[in-house]
């Protein structure tokens, strides 16, 4: 499905097959590297598991509250990253806001 998309925007133009396709499939890819190697290396600990999980606000941003990986692996089940206020995960507000929409329940 990912190649006919891609085929599909370079039949229209190459450039929506760029920076529709390319850029952003890089930048997720990059971001998602990132959040592996940084924040089980690099970040603050909040939770005592048994791995090296850590929280990285810098991976937080970027990623959309991913960096807040070390509460992630406390309760993996959890649809928000976030434990203390500072903590924002925008990933956990757009499901909120889905919710309240009606368009996904819990």
């Amino acid at each position: 499905l990912l190649a006919i998309w891609g085929l599909g925007l370079a039949a229209v133009d190459f450039r929506l097959c760029i920076y529709v396709f390319l850029v952003p499939a890089f930048v997720q890819i990059t971001v998602s590297n990132l959040t592996s190697l940084l924040t089980h290396s690099h970040g603050y600990r909040t939770f005592e598991t048994q791995d090296q999980s850590a929280n990285n606000p810098l991976i937080a941003l970027l990623g959309w509250g991913e960096g807040w990986h070390n509460n992630h692996h406390a309760a993996p089940l959890r649809w928000s990253f976030q434990r203390r206020w500072w903590e924002i995960d925008p990933g956990a507000i757009s499901i909120s806001a889905l919710i309240a929409l009606g368009l996904v329940r819990v």
